[in-house]
């Protein structure tokens, strides 16, 4: 009866912890670390040095933090200087990625969507990216590749 009464009871409740931790999530949203606070969007952040093709576009751009944990702001010199305000990113893990919602260039209704994913060094992204160009018919659409080296 005393075994039993180990085997059922005592021994659950050591192994609960183990059971417990396990199952949680390594990191919460948007960061990441041995402890968990580190936001990920850091290493996207500074200065870039920018080489995007077609065109062989060189120009420098700058990543700041954005309004959440997961979201970042680059210079209006994305893709050559043709917006005309900040555009916005978010990330997740080693991508950073735009999408069309408010990423209008300067007053034609040209948008931006794609990503670019972070090198094992955190020194350069290799993004991948189009411009869709809506104010000819039919639009014109660049499909962009770019590498952006840290400064």
């Amino acid at each position: 009866m005393k075994r039993n009464f180990l085997l059922q009871y005592l021994l659950p409740v050591f192994f609960i912890p183990f059971i417990l931790s396990s199952c949680r999530e390594a990191c919460d949203k948007g960061y990441e670390g041995k402890r968990c606070d580190v936001p990920q969007r850091d290493k996207f952040k500074g200065i870039w040095n920018a080489v995007d093709n077609p065109g062989s576009l060189s120009y420098t751009d700058t990543i700041t933090d954005g309004s959440d944990i997961i979201e970042l702001v680059m210079s209006k010199n994305f893709s050559g200087n043709r917006y005309y305000k900040a555009v916005k990113a978010t990330v997740l893990e080693n991508t950073i990625s735009i999408f069309p919602t408010d990423q209008k260039i300067d007053t034609s209704k040209t948008y931006a969507i794609g990503s670019g994913v972070m090198s094992s060094d955190n020194k350069t992204i290799n993004w991948t990216y189009t411009l869709t160009n809506k104010t000819d018919t039919p639009f014109i659409i660049t499909n962009y590749t770019g590498v952006w080296t840290k400064q």
